[in-house]
């Protein structure tokens, strides 16, 4: 049978894919408390892309019809149970929702084995009654419990960004009130809130901690955590010298004791972006091989500095407070080679051109050392190129712009026309 739309129907496969598993499972086809079909499974058995079937299991986490249960799989969640939570085993985990990734429009008489449309009544259902994603409505509610928790209020507060995490500022106090997505980012909120100690300690210009009690907190499960608000601006590229000194105290300063810090994977988080991107499998295909093969390179290589703690992404998380450069968002910061820091910034100025010559040598000669002049560089700069190409993959149906930079940062990885400048997403 055909594959068609009114209209009216939001154009798109994978909610159709969603709406006919979600009468699936409310006939009683698909037991709850049993494990969903595999992604692959379902592909197959929908005559559709791999990437549209984990598109259309991520709605159905969203409409809190399934959760996904790290080394387990996907299972059916029980609606006799309370609506946050699932109960499978031994195991307790909060229903969380991703709401970023979609896939393509659908084709013209696309065919599908079952014949599916989408089913505008079961969206209604399951998003405008029970809304589940990570939205400004289901992080206000978070935001207020973990206010009423530590004795503050949020009462007008306002939302400062919402992307892999929420952030509020307050009105009643200076401070941002960070959530998480999910409790899978636990131990990397632990982290951060370990390093901005650590650096307060150490009397480090970084983001500090509000004084809140212990941190961070589990909140409907999430992971929220309580920072000072800093009364300031980003920094420019014409504070490269002010950079460079930072990250020159920062890798020499001394590790820390009484907790431990992440190995650097360099390519670790590309790979998991490049696996679950709505990008053509071509692409893919293309750079997963490449990450391949900058692992083996990578492990090759021969590094002049000593290891140390690195911060991960600084180049685009520095800000000046009162006259000072300060360091924020320690999502990243790990124990690693600092030639991975020094090559992003490198890799900004000679592959994306966004910092002039003048101010590169500003950067370098506040820092001590220059990257670019370690036969190795162009090992870690081929790495970040793919960092910079992955990072805006998860945008391309947010915006034509966004659309259009994809296409144009892959086609330059794949004809290897690193020193095009890349435009700023």
């Amino acid at each position: 049978m055909n594959f068609n739309l009114d209209d009216s129907a939001p154009r798109y496969i994978y909610k159709a894919m969603a709406d006919h598993i979600t009468r699936r499972i409310e006939s009683g086809e698909l037991q709850p408390r049993q494990p969903l079909p595999a992604e692959r499974r379902l592909a197959d058995e929908y005559g559709v892309s791999l990437g549209t079937a984990r598109r259309a299991t991520e709605l159905l986490r969203e409409r809190g019809l399934v959760v996904t249960l790290r080394s387990k799989g996907t299972y059916i969640t029980d609606p006799n149970e309370q609506a946050d939570q699932t109960h499978i085993g031994a195991t307790t985990y909060g229903i969380t929702v991703t709401q970023e990734h979609r896939t393509g429009p659908v084709i013209p008489d696309f065919a599908l084995s079952h014949g599916v449309a989408v089913d505008p009544t079961i969206e209604k259902r399951y998003t405008a009654e029970e809304p589940r994603a990570f939205s400004p409505t289901t992080t206000r509610m978070v935001l207020e419990e973990a206010c009423r928790k530590v004795g503050l209020d949020a009462r007008g507060a306002s939302l400062m960004w919402l992307g892999a995490q929420a952030l509020y500022r307050l009105e009643s106090a200076p401070l941002v009130v960070r959530i998480a997505r999910t409790m899978d980012h636990w131990a990397r909120t632990v982290k951060e809130v370990n390093v901005a100690r650590w650096l307060a300690e150490l009397d480090f210009p970084a983001a500090e901690l509000f004084a809140v009690g212990q941190q961070p907190l589990s909140v409907s499960g999430h992971p929220v955590s309580f920072w000072r608000f800093i009364h300031g601006s980003p920094a420019t590229p014409d504070h490269a010298g002010d950079f460079g000194k930072s990250l020159s105290r920062l890798h020499h300063l001394p590790a820390p004791t009484d907790f431990d810090l992440p190995r650097l994977d360099i390519l670790g988080r590309v790979e998991t972006r490049v696996e679950r991107a709505s990008v053509p499998d071509a692409d893919k295909d293309m750079l997963l091989a490449r990450c391949r093969e900058l692992r083996d390179e990578i492990a090759k290589l021969e590094f002049p500095l000593a290891a140390t703690v690195i911060h991960g992404a600084a180049h685009i998380n520095v800000m000046i407070d009162a006259g000072r450069l300060v360091l924020i968002d320690f999502e990243n910061v790990a124990w690693g080679q600092p030639e991975w820091d020094l090559a992003v910034a490198a890799t900004d100025h000679l592959t994306a051109g966004w910092r002039a010559t003048r101010q590169y040598a500003d950067f370098t000669d506040a820092y001590g050392f220059d990257v670019t002049s370690w036969d190795g560089f162009h090992t870690l700069r081929a790495a970040h190129e793919i960092t910079m190409t992955t990072r805006i993959m998860h945008k391309i149906d947010h915006s034509l712009d966004f659309a259009q930079e994809y296409q144009r940062r892959i086609q330059l990885i794949r004809t290897g026309e690193a020193g095009r400048p890349r435009r700023p997403c």
